[in-house]
């Protein structure tokens, strides 16, 4: 697959699933995805030049070559122009200036929230360290009095020293979960959300040509009733002819029985 520079901006549509190029899963829709970067799930096809998703086109040809029943052969046919690609180019997506925009504003947010983080670990740390401080203190005052409550004091310091580290391994643990995302559960929701969206293309197309079927269907179904009308409208026009014909027929023969008969009378009349 090759790569190449053209420049596509964020509000160019995927010309196959019809929704943005830079649009991903609702359930993914961080700002890491909306960059200028250059991503392999974006292309064009060549050589109309018309973008998609990798993806869609991908499924796209595979359904279309499925259907034609010709394998691998040749190539398929553009969603818009319908002319035959003979390949598909990965393109570089560039973002606008509100998408960078809101991009620095959210890294900006990311540092602010790191720095707070480290204040709350060093202000735990000075408190540590006071407290140990305070321990000390204590356990010297309580050695001129009695050994028993210098015992103590260790002791109490000593626990609360474990403790204090426990905490703030949970903590920096915890900042460490926040800062590290779930690539592979990213990508897995990402390939789920086209894998359904496909579904979903794919169902609607399957009802489009169940409709073209059934509109067909009725439309032959129109021919045959028009061709039954003009068969019968030509029976009917045969019939008023023959009709018409044997009118004039019976009307001849009475104006022959009529000349007839007058002849006859005026013979009789002037033999008289």
């Amino acid at each position: 697959m090759a790569t190449t520079k053209i420049n596509y901006t964020s509000s160019d549509i995927c010309v196959i699933c019809l929704e943005h190029l830079l649009c991903v899963s609702p359930e993914n829709n961080d700002t890491e995805t909306m960059t200028n970067e250059p991503m392999a799930d974006f292309g064009a096809a060549a050589p109309c030049g018309h973008p998609a998703h990798a993806s869609c086109f991908e499924q796209w040809s595979s359904y279309q070559k499925k259907g034609a029943g010709n394998g691998n052969k040749g190539g398929v046919p553009c969603p818009t122009c319908q002319k035959e690609t003979t390949s598909f180019v990965k393109i570089y997506l560039r973002a606008s200036q509100q998408e960078e925009n809101d991009r620095n504003e959210e890294e900006d947010s990311h540092s602010d929230e790191e720095e707070t983080e480290e204040e709350e670990e060093g202000t735990d740390d000075s408190s540590f360290v006071s407290a140990k401080a305070g321990d000390t203190a204590s356990a010297d005052n309580d050695n001129k009095s009695s050994s028993s409550t210098l015992e103590s004091s260790a002791s109490s310091s000593s626990s609360s020293q474990p403790n204090q580290r426990q905490t703030n391994s949970n903590k920096s643990s915890k900042a460490s979960k926040k800062k590290v995302k779930p690539k592979q559960q990213q990508a897995h929701k990402k390939v789920q959300w086209y894998k359904k969206r496909w579904m979903g293309k794919c169902e609607e197309v399957k009802n489009l040509k169940l409709e073209a079927q059934n509109r067909k269907n009725c439309h032959h179904k129109d021919l045959l009733d028009l061709e039954r009308s003009r068969l019968i409208n030509y029976g009917l026009a045969k019939e008023l002819e023959r009709t018409e014909k044997a009118g004039r027929i019976h009307r001849n023969m009475w104006a022959v029985a009529c000349f007839t008969v007058g002849c006859v009378v005026g013979h009789k009349f002037l033999a008289m």
